[in-house]
């Protein structure tokens, strides 16, 4: 749809009307970081989270970017941005044939590919796959919604149901959390 202004548009948060800070009517190249949770809840989901991140990395136009993230206590960039899909299609394959490892650090996670994302002009986003099973205290979640504001980076959640309960139950938007104008 061409023509669309800002005035087209109304932005809620929770139901309260938001003003929009930052608008574009043309059409950029993606900047993609996947950050796939690589802990030891998603034994039985390894599978799951291969398809779901090829799915993703399949629906990338030309000129898009991704990089390739795992976490579980720590977080580690495995793919820089590439727009070579074969060379990020390989490092899927290899990371998820690598041993799982121990704990689950969310915001680590999201605070790491916002790092990826802010250094380059793309369009920034964040696709992060998980159970949502973290171990980190609350106390970080302010943190890493800076580094993502910093960054200018969409953060999107793809849960993958496992055993036990699920700490951001609604992907996205976490109890609790500070809104970004109380962050600035």
């Amino acid at each position: 749809v061409r023509g669309l202004q800002p005035e087209d548009f109304v932005l809620k948060d929770e139901g309260r009307v938001r003003p929009i800070r930052q608008f574009a009517a043309e059409s950029a190249a993606l900047d993609l970081v996947i950050a796939i949770d690589v802990s030891g809840s998603l034994r039985n989901a390894v599978d799951t989270l291969g398809r779901s991140a090829a799915e993703v990395m399949s629906k990338l136009a030309e000129g898009d970017r991704v990089a390739l993230l795992t976490f579980a206590g720590d977080a580690r960039v495995d793919l820089p941005l590439t727009a070579d899909r074969a060379a990020a299609a390989a490092a899927l394959e290899r990371l998820l044939r690598e041993p799982l490892r121990p704990g689950t650090s969310l915001y680590q996670a999201a605070a790491a590919a916002a790092a990826v994302v802010s250094s380059d002009g793309g369009r920034p986003a964040v696709l992060m796959i998980t159970d949502n099973r973290s171990i980190e205290p609350r106390s970080r979640e302010a943190d890493a919604v800076r580094a993502l504001l910093r960054a200018g980076a969409s953060l999107n959640v793809l849960v993958i149901p496992t055993a036990g309960p699920q700490r951001l139950a609604d992907g996205v938007r976490l109890p609790g959390l500070p809104r970004p104008e109380d962050l600035r």
